[in-house]
């Protein structure tokens, strides 16, 4: 003997519950797009993005992209420390180099001691998919900064 019994229902609750659902679902669809547009396998992409770096894919000669610039890491320490050279043409006084890996993620950051640019730094992430080092460019005179890669120099 089923009695029929009036369910209450919290309005607010079950249109968050809805609207999670729907903001998740074009979610998951936006990522399928988008792995289907860059041609990487979801296979390829969730066995990238589950892997933990390898710091030492941080070590090498990078070239910047848009100009002479070159960043030679040539050791890396104990987190934070690494050794960096930077040449634009010539050699430029670095005044800290650090390197950080959070997660997947692996970080450089390069700050100089030059007299051409003292404070001046780059703030970059390795991307594993494209073996570059992604991020910008800060000149410490007036907070202008720029988008820049570099290119590991094979």
């Amino acid at each position: 003997m089923l009695k029929n019994k009036k369910m209450k229902i919290n309005i607010p609750s079950f249109l968050f519950v809805m609207i999670m659902l729907i903001a998740f679902g074009c979610q998951k669809q936006f990522e399928k797009n988008s792995i289907a547009e860059s041609g990487i396998s979801a296979n390829k992409l969730m066995d990238l993005e589950q892997r933990t770096p390898d710091e030492h894919l941080l070590l090498g000669e990078w070239s910047r992209t848009d100009s002479i610039g070159i960043l030679k890491i040539t050791a890396l320490f104990n987190t934070p420390k690494l050794k960096a050279g930077y040449f634009n043409p010539k050699a430029m006084n670095v005044g800290k180099a650090n390197w950080t890996k959070t997660g997947t993620l692996l970080s450089v950051f390069v700050e100089f001691r030059d007299n051409e640019c003292p404070g001046c730094s780059y703030k970059l992430n390795y991307n594993p998919q494209r073996d570059m080092l992604v991020g910008e460019y800060s000149k410490a005179s007036n907070g202008f900064t720029l988008p820049v890669e570099f290119a590991r120099k094979k």
